[in-house]
């Protein structure tokens, strides 16, 4: 979401747009290691209780729920900060400073100008669960004046559960444009947190059957997860027997990502449910890498023919999948030239700017 969110500001910027980032302590802040401040020292740095918790993704149960719900009044204090501009434009991610609580309060606060809200994550199949409380959300957007998602698969599902089409806009996830290096492929890795709804646990169970049959496949592991996260997932590589083989990393610079993803063979985009959005896909169509991806939440729209794409929970199909392209260097040549081509071609951060001024022309404009 940071990053998202700073390339479209300096886009905006480019073209002229005053703005005003409003963020708070969140997990924005691993991204910006090394860096002395958020976005370059270009925000308001909203404060609410617990925001200490913010800095440990392995907190506690107790920790947790505490955290969440101090979360809840964030949206008044966003909105108050937001009082002299003309569009109010929140990133909504996960469940914790930009997620779904903060937006309850801050869509209904009737000082707040026109409302826009981009859905970078919302696990609709989730959170609308039978008892949830969070299935009555689709009636908060009724004070939205336009959604943002990143597919018009995620457009159709948010149809599904109610919100109006008209309010609704498709705005691909944009890669900032990288050089290709040049760099040796000799690296299999995985970006992101290693979570099982994100097929990391199916994963596992195919270097199992790859290693039954002989093919050792090292695997590298680049993201922000917790010491909890991480030893689940540890005991899940050792139950499969290849926890000899899973070596893990933290996060990486901007540089650093894009080096480890030229250095990539090929990566995963393979969650169980359908996701809102994957700079993890974008970001390597952009460095020429190949992606092996399950086809949820709008991953073939935008891979296209360049996408080798396997059934969700299916280590089986997982396994192929490696295999083929390990065995076949053209094959792995010919998709990175093509999902390099596809980002050149639709992912550059100067369309996705001019989309997203065009959705907020709409919204003054009524």
């Amino acid at each position: 979401m940071a990053n998202y969110s700073e390339n479209l500001l300096n886009e905006l910027i480019k073209r002229d747009v005053s703005v005003k980032v409003v963020t708070s302590h969140c997990a924005c802040k691993y991204k910006y290691r090394g860096s002395p401040t958020l976005f370059g020292g270009k925000y308001c740095l909203v404060n609410a209780p617990f925001d200490s918790y913010a800095d440990k993704p392995d907190r506690s149960r107790i920790q947790s729920l505490f955290y969440r719900a101090s979360r809840i009044p964030l949206g008044s204090l966003y909105a108050k900060q937001c009082r002299d501009s003309d569009i109010l434009h929140y990133q909504q991610s996960s469940i914790y400073s930009f997620g779904e609580l903060p937006l309850l309060t801050l869509l209904t606060q009737s000082k707040a100008p026109c409302k826009v809200v981009t859905i970078h994550n919302l696990y609709i199949d989730r959170l609308y669960g039978r008892g949830n409380p969070l299935r009555l959300l689709p009636r908060v957007y009724q004070y939205t004046d336009a959604v943002i998602v990143h597919s018009k698969r995620q457009k159709d599902r948010l149809m599904q559960v109610g919100i109006p089409e008209d309010k609704i806009h498709v705005v691909f996830i944009g890669s900032q444009k990288v050089n290709l290096r040049g760099l040796a492929r000799t690296r299999v890795a995985f970006f992101g947190s290693p979570e099982e709804f994100k097929g990391f646990f199916s994963l596992l169970k195919a270097l199992r059957i790859l290693r039954d049959e002989g093919i050792k496949v090292n695997l590298e592991v680049y993201g922000i997860y917790g010491k909890e996260d991480e030893e689940k997932t540890k005991n899940e590589a050792r139950r499969n027997n290849v926890e000899d083989q899973v070596k893990w990393y933290g996060s990486l610079s901007e540089r650093e990502f894009d080096e480890k993803m030229q250095e990539s063979i090929f990566t995963f985009a393979i969650p169980t449910e359908p996701v809102w959005g994957s700079s993890i896909i974008t970001r390597a169509m952009m460095n020429g890498t190949p992606v092996i991806a399950t086809p949820l939440g709008g991953s073939s729209e935008y891979l296209g023919d360049a996408g080798v794409y396997v059934s969700p929970n299916d280590p089986a199909s997982l396994a192929s999948a490696v295999r083929d392209l390990l065995e076949n260097r053209r094959l792995r040549e010919d998709l990175g030239k093509m999902v390099r081509q596809r980002a050149l071609q639709y992912l550059s951060w100067e369309a996705i700017a001019e989309k997203t001024i065009q959705i907020y022309q709409s919204v003054l404009n009524t």
